[in-house]
């Protein structure tokens, strides 16, 4: 059950960092990953080029990444 626990707080802690990206950056995150779209399908519905989504998708993961090593550092400090 702990595992359980962690990967609930991994998911929250996903989605606070997700809610603090630009709007546009977030609902193409959004769009990409929670409503399984392929990123040819997303630029069809949206009329987005392929080539701007996947390089927006790539930067909020990397900010992702960046924000969790983050907030695992200060949480190692703190314990």
């Amino acid at each position: 059950f702990s595992g359980t626990n962690s990967t609930h707080k991994m998911l929250d802690n996903i989605e606070d960092i997700v809610n603090e990206l630009y709007w546009y950056d977030r609902e193409v995150f959004k769009l990409y990953y929670f409503q399984n779209n392929t990123l040819v399908g997303l630029a069809e519905q949206t009329g987005i080029s392929r080539t701007s989504i996947f390089n927006t998708i790539k930067r909020v993961k990397s900010y992702i990444k960046k924000r969790l090593n983050e907030d695992s550092k200060i949480n190692k400090c703190n314990s």
